[in-house]
């Protein structure tokens, strides 16, 4: 089943074997918890998408607001902002020639004609509207992409509007809190002696995502995260990349090797850790394990079908690097 979206980031959430994995692992946390999505961005964990049972609360949070009021909108007036979407769409074709590519000024053309030409009695409606189109498309290189094709992919997202609201209609949406206690470390910290949550958690990527590089040092060592996962009570499920063909030089491999060893190694401690394995007896020891120095590791504090001891899946990977 695909998992409905109305923003696009680049990704794999969507890839089938995540999908099994997602099943798997949903059908052994009953419907006694709450859970919570930590960095819902594009929605790629949704669990309404994967199981039929309902828990006591689905909470949503994102460091960013104007993703969580995407949401909102979509909980509270799912046809308006389906509407004024589509209305965006007729505006932009009038205007514009659909064959011009969307590099970075054209791109800040139309974000000016949206502004200027919708008289929007809610700012907050007009970032959102913003937000969707400027992230309507999944590719980060929009130089080689024609309006026409960026259209395509916006209405295709939009069109989910009504399938998304289905899953959100009665999702608590941490909106109203201030930045620095929507950050992820702030909602670990004060809510990780709660038993009955099961924790989502997909943070921005080292060496992929600006978080990890710009302003926001809490994101910057993946051994902090791991250090608060140690303390919580409740279960949770963790997406770790680590993309190493983002690495151009030996400066940017050694950070690399230092975050996954501080990252495992934080990880040993008297609690089991498991990872999702595609294949194990075949070496395929991460959900994706891509060959080219990308991994994606699907961590939880439980076990389920396909999933292996953490320091099993990882001596094993290690060693494999080692001898390559």
């Amino acid at each position: 089943m695909k998992n409905p979206t109305v923003i696009n980031y680049p990704g794999s959430k969507n890839e089938s074997h995540f999908h099994t994995a997602f099943e798997h692992m949903f059908k052994v946390v009953s419907e006694d918890y709450k859970i919570f999505e930590t960095c819902i961005g594009g929605n790629g964990i949704q669990p309404y998408s994967f199981t039929d049972k309902r828990y006591k609360e689905y909470i949503i949070s994102d460091y960013d607001m104007n993703i969580l009021n995407i949401y909102l909108y979509i909980r509270n007036s799912p046809f308006g902002l389906l509407n004024t979407c589509k209305e965006l769409c007729c505006k932009i074709k009038q205007e514009f020639n659909s064959k011009i590519l969307l590099n970075s000024e054209n791109f800040d053309v139309i974000s000016k004609f949206i502004k200027n030409h919708f008289k929007f009695q809610d700012v907050v409606l007009q970032n959102v509207i913003l937000t969707m189109f400027e992230k309507a498309c999944p590719f980060q290189n929009k130089n080689n992409l024609s309006l026409e094709k960026h259209l395509k992919h916006f209405q295709a997202n939009y069109s989910n509007i009504p399938d998304l609201h289905k899953q959100l209609h009665n999702a608590t949406i941490l909106n109203t809190l201030p930045d620095d206690q929507r950050d992820l470390h702030a909602l670990l910290k004060n809510h990780h002696k709660e038993k009955d949550i099961f924790w989502l958690i997909d943070p921005p990527y080292y060496l992929t995502d600006k978080f990890y590089d710009s302003n926001s040092p809490n994101y910057c060592f993946h051994e902090n995260l791991a250090k608060q996962l140690n303390k919580t009570k409740g279960k949770f499920c963790l997406f770790l990349r680590i993309n190493a063909s983002r690495a151009n030089n030996s400066k940017d491999n050694e950070a690399i090797d230092y975050a996954l060893f501080n990252f495992y190694d934080t990880f040993y401690s008297d609690k089991k850790y498991y990872v999702y394995c595609d294949d194990f007896q075949n070496k395929k020891y991460f959900i994706n394990y891509r060959g080219n120095g990308t991994l994606e590791a699907m961590i939880t504090n439980f076990s389920y079908t396909n999933a292996y001891p953490l320091d099993e899946v990882f001596q094993n990977y290690w060693n494999e690097v080692l001898d390559a």
